[in-house]
């Protein structure tokens, strides 16, 4: 819990849900979910680490936007799953 607070506490944009996972009591994981690839790279910043986008899923080509970091011995994953882009570059869509 105490580093799903120091997130909260040191975010430059505020996650919407923060959440986190024991299914074994001694290694507990984060997972930060943002709206926008802004607060991820934003977080990443304050970590020192660097934000990726890939596509989320084979068949479906939102970005996905996602740092891995440890904060504390603890695994933080923070992510954004945007829309999909308004201009394909001409792949895709209709001629």
């Amino acid at each position: 819990m105490a580093v799903a607070e120091s997130i909260i506490k040191t975010s430059p944009v505020l996650p919407p849900t923060v959440s986190v996972t024991c299914l074994d009591p001694a290694r507990p994981r984060v997972s930060v979910h943002h709206e926008s690839a802004a607060g991820v790279e934003a977080l990443a910043h304050v970590l020192g680490e660097s934000a990726t986008t890939a596509p989320f899923r084979h068949g479906d080509p939102r970005p996905f936007v996602s740092i891995n970091a440890v904060i504390d011995e603890v695994p933080v994953r923070a992510w954004a799953l945007l829309d999909a882009p308004a201009d394909t570059g001409g792949m895709g869509g209709a001629a």
